[in-house]
């Protein structure tokens, strides 16, 4: 990060984090991205598991 007197300062960002800033997503944003995925897993999973 650079301030406006030009001294610079860094920080650790773990990677989780970045993407999500990245991304402009948060932890319920990034899960709703995969809601077909998941969609179709529930599918799945009901025709193999019902009896």
């Amino acid at each position: 990060m650079t301030f406006p007197d030009g001294t610079t300062h860094g920080f650790d960002l773990d990677p989780f984090a970045k993407h999500c800033l990245l991304n402009g997503v948060d932890e319920l944003g990034l899960t709703l991205s995969f809601e077909e995925d998941i969609a179709a897993f529930e599918r799945r999973y009901g025709r193999e598991n019902s009896r």
